[in-house]
Protein backbone atom coordinates (compact mmCIF):
# COMPACT_ATOMS: atom_id res chain seq x y z
CA UNK A 1 0.00 0.00 0.00
CA UNK A 2 1.06 3.38 -0.26
CA UNK A 3 -2.05 5.71 0.66
CA UNK A 4 -0.66 9.09 1.71
CA UNK A 5 -3.29 11.53 3.96
CA UNK A 6 -2.97 15.12 5.05
CA UNK A 7 -5.09 16.21 8.02
CA UNK A 8 -5.44 19.88 9.16
CA UNK A 9 -1.99 19.97 7.67
CA UNK A 10 -0.78 23.74 8.27
CA UNK A 11 2.96 25.46 7.25
CA UNK A 12 3.97 28.74 8.44
CA UNK A 13 7.62 30.38 8.21
CA UNK A 14 7.43 32.52 10.94
CA UNK A 15 4.59 34.87 10.83
CA UNK A 16 3.57 33.76 7.09
CA UNK A 17 0.86 30.83 6.51
CA UNK A 18 1.76 29.19 3.21
CA UNK A 19 -0.07 26.16 3.30
CA UNK A 20 -3.92 26.29 5.29
CA UNK A 21 -5.38 23.85 7.07
CA UNK A 22 -5.42 20.63 4.17
CA UNK A 23 -6.66 18.04 4.11
CA UNK A 24 -5.91 15.60 1.33
CA UNK A 25 -6.22 11.78 0.81
CA UNK A 26 -4.05 10.32 -2.36
CA UNK A 27 -5.21 6.98 -2.74
CA UNK A 28 -2.95 3.55 -3.34
CA UNK A 29 -1.60 3.70 -6.55
CA UNK A 30 -2.66 7.07 -8.00
CA UNK A 31 -0.75 9.34 -9.59
CA UNK A 32 -2.13 13.00 -8.06
CA UNK A 33 -0.83 16.20 -9.20
CA UNK A 34 -0.73 19.53 -7.30
CA UNK A 35 -0.87 22.03 -9.96
CA UNK A 36 -0.74 26.20 -9.19
CA UNK A 37 0.87 29.51 -9.33
CA UNK A 38 3.96 30.26 -7.96
CA UNK A 39 4.03 30.34 -4.34
CA UNK A 40 1.02 28.43 -4.20
CA UNK A 41 1.99 25.96 -1.24
CA UNK A 42 2.55 23.17 -3.57
CA UNK A 43 6.28 22.45 -3.44
CA UNK A 44 6.13 23.23 0.46
CA UNK A 45 2.88 20.30 0.52
CA UNK A 46 5.38 18.11 -1.30
CA UNK A 47 8.78 18.44 1.01
CA UNK A 48 5.87 17.72 4.13
CA UNK A 49 5.23 14.68 3.03
CA UNK A 50 8.91 13.54 2.28
CA UNK A 51 9.96 15.14 5.47
CA UNK A 52 12.05 18.19 4.32
CA UNK A 53 9.59 20.49 5.95
CA UNK A 54 8.03 20.23 9.23
CA UNK A 55 4.56 20.45 9.27
CA UNK A 56 3.46 23.33 11.83
CA UNK A 57 -0.25 22.14 12.68
CA UNK A 58 -2.48 18.94 11.66
CA UNK A 59 -1.17 14.90 10.66
CA UNK A 60 0.43 13.17 8.10
CA UNK A 61 -0.01 9.41 7.47
CA UNK A 62 1.36 6.96 4.99
CA UNK A 63 0.53 3.62 4.95
CA UNK A 64 -2.10 4.54 7.92
CA UNK A 65 1.15 5.10 9.75
CA UNK A 66 1.71 8.61 11.71
CA UNK A 67 4.75 10.69 10.29
CA UNK A 68 5.06 13.63 11.83
CA UNK A 69 8.31 12.35 13.57
CA UNK A 70 9.55 10.34 10.85
CA UNK A 71 12.80 11.17 9.47
CA UNK A 72 13.08 11.50 5.70
CA UNK A 73 15.08 8.48 5.46
CA UNK A 74 12.79 5.72 7.13
CA UNK A 75 9.21 7.49 5.38
CA UNK A 76 9.53 4.88 2.62
CA UNK A 77 9.37 7.85 -0.46
CA UNK A 78 11.65 8.68 -3.16
CA UNK A 79 12.10 12.41 -4.64
CA UNK A 80 12.56 13.70 -8.04
CA UNK A 81 13.71 16.98 -8.38
CA UNK A 82 13.39 19.70 -10.59
CA UNK A 83 17.53 19.99 -10.83
CA UNK A 84 18.58 15.94 -11.55
CA UNK A 85 21.30 15.89 -8.30
CA UNK A 86 23.41 13.46 -10.33
CA UNK A 87 27.03 12.80 -8.80
CA UNK A 88 29.29 14.16 -11.77
CA UNK A 89 32.02 12.15 -11.03
CA UNK A 90 30.18 8.91 -10.93
CA UNK A 91 28.65 6.87 -13.49
CA UNK A 92 25.16 5.94 -14.57
CA UNK A 93 25.20 3.07 -12.86
CA UNK A 94 27.28 3.92 -9.58
CA UNK A 95 24.80 7.06 -9.59
CA UNK A 96 21.69 4.81 -9.74
CA UNK A 97 23.36 2.25 -6.86
CA UNK A 98 24.55 5.01 -4.44
CA UNK A 99 21.60 5.20 -2.03
CA UNK A 100 21.77 1.04 -1.60
CA UNK A 101 25.18 1.24 -1.42
CA UNK A 102 24.96 3.47 1.72
CA UNK A 103 22.54 1.17 2.89
CA UNK A 104 24.85 -1.73 2.38
CA UNK A 105 22.40 -3.71 0.53
CA UNK A 106 24.15 -6.92 -0.89
CA UNK A 107 25.75 -6.80 -4.40
CA UNK A 108 23.93 -8.82 -5.89
CA UNK A 109 20.53 -6.91 -4.71
CA UNK A 110 21.84 -3.78 -6.12
CA UNK A 111 22.96 -5.20 -9.58
CA UNK A 112 19.57 -6.69 -9.82
CA UNK A 113 17.66 -3.46 -9.48
CA UNK A 114 19.90 -1.09 -10.79
CA UNK A 115 19.19 -3.45 -14.12
CA UNK A 116 15.53 -3.40 -13.59
CA UNK A 117 15.45 0.26 -12.89
CA UNK A 118 17.93 0.65 -16.00
CA UNK A 119 15.55 -1.26 -18.14
CA UNK A 120 12.39 0.76 -17.29
CA UNK A 121 13.97 3.41 -18.21
CA UNK A 122 15.81 2.47 -21.42
CA UNK A 123 19.62 3.50 -19.53
CA UNK A 124 21.33 0.24 -20.23
CA UNK A 125 23.22 1.25 -23.04
CA UNK A 126 24.52 4.42 -20.87
CA UNK A 127 25.21 2.62 -17.64
CA UNK A 128 29.33 3.30 -17.96
CA UNK A 129 28.79 7.03 -18.94
CA UNK A 130 29.00 9.65 -17.15
CA UNK A 131 26.25 12.38 -16.58
CA UNK A 132 28.39 15.04 -19.06
CA UNK A 133 28.01 12.61 -21.81
CA UNK A 134 24.27 12.44 -21.42
CA UNK A 135 21.26 14.03 -23.18
CA UNK A 136 19.14 16.44 -20.44
CA UNK A 137 16.39 13.73 -20.70
CA UNK A 138 18.83 10.63 -19.92
CA UNK A 139 19.86 12.82 -16.94
CA UNK A 140 16.58 13.15 -16.01
CA UNK A 141 15.94 9.26 -16.43
CA UNK A 142 19.01 8.61 -14.04
CA UNK A 143 17.58 10.93 -11.62
CA UNK A 144 13.70 8.99 -11.79
CA UNK A 145 16.10 5.59 -11.68
CA UNK A 146 17.66 6.72 -8.57
CA UNK A 147 14.30 6.88 -6.91
CA UNK A 148 12.82 3.64 -8.27
CA UNK A 149 16.02 1.46 -6.97
CA UNK A 150 14.83 2.33 -3.64
CA UNK A 151 11.39 0.44 -4.08
CA UNK A 152 9.80 3.48 -2.20
CA UNK A 153 6.18 3.14 -1.63
CA UNK A 154 5.73 7.09 -2.87
CA UNK A 155 6.96 8.53 -5.44
CA UNK A 156 7.50 12.56 -5.29
CA UNK A 157 7.96 14.59 -7.73
CA UNK A 158 9.30 18.32 -7.80
CA UNK A 159 8.69 19.99 -11.52
CA UNK A 160 10.96 17.83 -12.64
CA UNK A 161 10.69 19.18 -16.21
CA UNK A 162 11.03 22.56 -16.08
CA UNK A 163 14.59 22.78 -17.07
CA UNK A 164 13.68 20.48 -20.37
CA UNK A 165 13.14 22.22 -23.82
CA UNK A 166 9.70 21.93 -25.41
CA UNK A 167 10.16 18.89 -27.63
CA UNK A 168 11.78 17.09 -24.57
CA UNK A 169 9.56 18.11 -22.00
CA UNK A 170 6.83 16.10 -24.23
CA UNK A 171 9.03 12.92 -24.78
CA UNK A 172 9.68 13.27 -21.00
CA UNK A 173 5.94 13.71 -20.05
CA UNK A 174 5.04 10.23 -21.94
CA UNK A 175 8.34 8.34 -20.17
CA UNK A 176 7.12 9.31 -16.87
CA UNK A 177 3.02 7.81 -17.61
CA UNK A 178 4.96 4.88 -18.53
CA UNK A 179 7.01 4.43 -15.46
CA UNK A 180 3.69 4.97 -13.60
CA UNK A 181 1.98 2.25 -15.71
CA UNK A 182 4.74 -0.28 -15.04
CA UNK A 183 5.30 0.86 -11.59
CA UNK A 184 1.68 1.10 -10.28
CA UNK A 185 3.37 3.42 -7.62
CA UNK A 186 1.56 6.23 -5.33
CA UNK A 187 2.49 9.14 -7.08
CA UNK A 188 2.81 13.09 -5.79
CA UNK A 189 3.64 15.69 -9.01
CA UNK A 190 4.04 19.20 -8.97
CA UNK A 191 4.08 21.42 -11.86
CA UNK A 192 2.85 24.93 -12.63
CA UNK A 193 2.57 23.41 -16.07
CA UNK A 194 -1.69 23.14 -16.23
CA UNK A 195 -0.69 20.76 -19.94
CA UNK A 196 1.50 18.32 -17.68
CA UNK A 197 -1.01 18.40 -15.28
CA UNK A 198 -4.05 17.68 -17.33
CA UNK A 199 -2.05 14.71 -19.10
CA UNK A 200 -0.79 13.01 -15.90
CA UNK A 201 -2.97 13.19 -13.46
CA UNK A 202 -5.27 11.25 -12.12
CA UNK A 203 -6.66 13.80 -10.25
CA UNK A 204 -5.96 17.26 -10.16
CA UNK A 205 -5.49 19.53 -6.50
CA UNK A 206 -5.66 23.13 -8.26
CA UNK A 207 -3.89 25.18 -5.46
CA UNK A 208 -4.14 29.04 -5.09
CA UNK A 209 -2.87 30.95 -2.12
CA UNK A 210 -1.72 27.80 -0.08
CA UNK A 211 -5.41 26.37 -0.34
CA UNK A 212 -7.32 23.62 -2.33
CA UNK A 213 -8.81 25.27 -5.07
CA UNK A 214 -10.84 21.93 -6.60
CA UNK A 215 -9.80 18.69 -6.87
CA UNK A 216 -10.91 16.25 -9.30
CA UNK A 217 -9.80 14.42 -12.71
CA UNK A 218 -8.46 16.32 -15.19
CA UNK A 219 -11.85 16.98 -17.07
CA UNK A 220 -14.26 17.28 -14.18
CA UNK A 221 -11.83 20.32 -13.38
CA UNK A 222 -11.54 21.41 -17.14
CA UNK A 223 -15.12 21.22 -17.55
CA UNK A 224 -16.70 22.08 -14.40
CA UNK A 225 -14.18 25.02 -12.56
CA UNK A 226 -15.51 25.49 -9.22
CA UNK A 227 -13.92 28.92 -9.49
CA UNK A 228 -13.04 31.92 -11.61
CA UNK A 229 -9.85 31.13 -10.81
CA UNK A 230 -9.68 27.56 -11.83
CA UNK A 231 -11.57 28.43 -14.79
CA UNK A 232 -8.67 30.69 -15.74
CA UNK A 233 -5.90 28.75 -14.75
CA UNK A 234 -7.10 25.38 -16.49
CA UNK A 235 -7.03 25.29 -19.81
CA UNK A 236 -5.35 26.97 -22.43
CA UNK A 237 -5.72 29.67 -23.94
CA UNK A 238 -7.91 30.48 -20.78
CA UNK A 239 -11.57 30.68 -20.70
CA UNK A 240 -13.36 34.17 -21.81
CA UNK A 241 -14.66 35.92 -19.68
CA UNK A 242 -17.94 38.44 -19.72
CA UNK A 243 -18.78 41.01 -17.39
CA UNK A 244 -22.82 40.49 -17.75
CA UNK A 245 -26.47 41.76 -15.81
CA UNK A 246 -29.20 39.25 -15.44
CA UNK A 247 -32.74 40.25 -17.02
CA UNK A 248 -36.16 38.80 -16.87
CA UNK A 249 -38.96 39.24 -19.68
CA UNK A 250 -41.99 37.12 -19.52
CA UNK A 251 -40.51 33.62 -19.18
CA UNK A 252 -37.39 34.44 -20.81
CA UNK A 253 -34.45 34.94 -18.86
CA UNK A 254 -31.89 37.41 -20.87
CA UNK A 255 -27.84 37.96 -20.23
CA UNK A 256 -26.70 41.25 -21.21
CA UNK A 257 -23.36 41.77 -21.34
CA UNK A 258 -22.25 45.00 -19.70
CA UNK A 259 -21.08 47.52 -22.86
CA UNK A 260 -24.24 45.79 -25.00
CA UNK A 261 -22.33 43.86 -27.38
CA UNK A 262 -25.08 40.85 -26.85
CA UNK A 263 -28.09 39.88 -25.29
CA UNK A 264 -28.45 36.41 -24.87
CA UNK A 265 -31.55 33.91 -23.62
CA UNK A 266 -30.49 31.67 -21.36
CA UNK A 267 -31.04 27.96 -22.08
CA UNK A 268 -33.74 26.95 -19.28
CA UNK A 269 -31.04 24.97 -17.12
CA UNK A 270 -29.17 27.90 -16.20
CA UNK A 271 -31.62 30.65 -16.07
CA UNK A 272 -32.57 28.39 -13.23
CA UNK A 273 -29.50 29.52 -11.32
CA UNK A 274 -30.17 32.92 -11.32
CA UNK A 275 -32.49 35.96 -10.93
CA UNK A 276 -33.38 39.37 -12.41
CA UNK A 277 -31.19 41.89 -12.08
CA UNK A 278 -28.28 39.66 -10.98
CA UNK A 279 -24.90 40.64 -11.64
CA UNK A 280 -23.04 37.99 -13.10
CA UNK A 281 -19.53 36.61 -15.03
CA UNK A 282 -20.06 34.79 -17.64
CA UNK A 283 -17.37 32.33 -18.38
CA UNK A 284 -16.88 30.23 -21.98
CA UNK A 285 -14.29 28.57 -23.41
CA UNK A 286 -12.60 29.27 -26.81
CA UNK A 287 -13.40 25.90 -28.30
CA UNK A 288 -17.23 26.98 -27.47
CA UNK A 289 -16.80 30.04 -29.22
CA UNK A 290 -16.82 29.51 -33.62
CA UNK A 291 -17.45 30.83 -37.15
CA UNK A 292 -21.14 30.38 -37.50
CA UNK A 293 -22.57 28.23 -40.16
CA UNK A 294 -26.34 26.76 -40.94
CA UNK A 295 -25.75 23.49 -39.72
CA UNK A 296 -24.03 24.19 -36.46
CA UNK A 297 -27.12 23.66 -34.17
CA UNK A 298 -26.65 26.96 -32.44
CA UNK A 299 -29.48 28.89 -31.89
CA UNK A 300 -29.64 32.31 -34.03
CA UNK A 301 -30.19 34.21 -30.79
CA UNK A 302 -26.59 32.99 -29.47
CA UNK A 303 -24.87 34.87 -32.51
CA UNK A 304 -22.91 38.18 -32.89
CA UNK A 305 -20.51 39.76 -34.74
CA UNK A 306 -16.66 40.25 -34.79
CA UNK A 307 -13.72 41.58 -36.34
CA UNK A 308 -10.68 39.09 -36.39
CA UNK A 309 -8.15 41.20 -35.17
CA UNK A 310 -5.34 38.44 -34.44
CA UNK A 311 -4.87 35.11 -35.97
CA UNK A 312 -2.46 32.64 -34.31
CA UNK A 313 -2.14 29.21 -36.99
CA UNK A 314 -1.66 25.97 -35.21
CA UNK A 315 -1.60 23.76 -37.72
CA UNK A 316 -5.02 21.63 -38.59
CA UNK A 317 -6.96 24.46 -35.71
CA UNK A 318 -6.03 27.82 -34.72
CA UNK A 319 -7.05 30.37 -32.27
CA UNK A 320 -8.35 34.04 -33.34
CA UNK A 321 -8.55 37.35 -31.58
CA UNK A 322 -11.66 38.81 -31.99
CA UNK A 323 -13.56 42.18 -31.00
CA UNK A 324 -17.11 43.31 -30.36
CA UNK A 325 -17.00 46.69 -29.52
CA UNK A 326 -14.54 47.61 -26.87
CA UNK A 327 -14.42 44.02 -25.87
CA UNK A 328 -11.61 41.35 -27.04
CA UNK A 329 -12.01 37.62 -26.41
CA UNK A 330 -10.60 33.73 -27.96
CA UNK A 331 -12.12 31.56 -30.53
CA UNK A 332 -10.85 28.57 -31.52
CA UNK A 333 -10.94 27.82 -35.27
CA UNK A 334 -10.74 24.18 -36.37
CA UNK A 335 -9.11 23.51 -40.03
CA UNK A 336 -6.23 24.72 -41.66
CA UNK A 337 -8.36 28.01 -43.54
CA UNK A 338 -8.39 30.99 -41.18
CA UNK A 339 -9.82 34.32 -42.09
CA UNK A 340 -8.25 37.54 -43.01
CA UNK A 341 -7.26 40.17 -40.56
CA UNK A 342 -9.51 42.78 -40.24
CA UNK A 343 -12.51 40.33 -41.72
CA UNK A 344 -15.97 40.83 -40.42
CA UNK A 345 -17.41 37.09 -39.30
CA UNK A 346 -20.61 36.08 -37.26
CA UNK A 347 -19.55 33.95 -34.19
CA UNK A 348 -21.81 31.52 -32.67
CA UNK A 349 -21.78 30.44 -28.41
CA UNK A 350 -22.53 27.53 -27.11
CA UNK A 351 -24.40 28.67 -24.47
CA UNK A 352 -24.93 24.69 -23.19
CA UNK A 353 -21.12 25.11 -22.05
CA UNK A 354 -21.37 28.31 -20.79
CA UNK A 355 -20.64 28.99 -16.99
CA UNK A 356 -21.59 31.71 -14.71
CA UNK A 357 -19.84 33.09 -11.97
CA UNK A 358 -20.62 35.22 -8.58
CA UNK A 359 -18.78 38.46 -8.93
CA UNK A 360 -17.96 38.53 -5.09
CA UNK A 361 -17.01 35.20 -4.03
CA UNK A 362 -16.03 33.93 -8.03
CA UNK A 363 -17.31 30.71 -7.66
CA UNK A 364 -19.41 28.93 -9.89
CA UNK A 365 -23.18 28.94 -10.18
CA UNK A 366 -23.31 25.84 -12.44
CA UNK A 367 -20.34 23.72 -9.95
CA UNK A 368 -22.26 21.00 -7.38
CA UNK A 369 -18.82 18.93 -6.94
CA UNK A 370 -16.05 19.64 -4.58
Amino acid sequence: MGEVALLNVEKKFGETQVVHNMSLVVQDGEFLVLVGPSGCGKSTTLRMIAGLEELSAGNLFINKKLMNEVAPIDRGVAMVFQDYALYPHMTVFENLAFSLRLKKVEKEIIKQRVMEAATMLDLTEYLNRRPAALSGGQRQRVAMGRAIVKKATVFLFDEPLSNLDAKLRSKMRVEIKKFHLKAKATTVYVTHDQLEAMTLADRLVVMRAGRIEQLGTPMDVFETPRTLFVATFIGSPGMNLFNCEVRKSGNDIHLIEESGIFNFVLPSSKGQLVHDKMKVTMGIRPSDVFISSEDDGIDNGWKIAGKVELVEPLGKNGLLTMSSGKKEYISEIMGRKMPALGQEVTLSFNLHHMHLFDPKTEINLLHTGQ
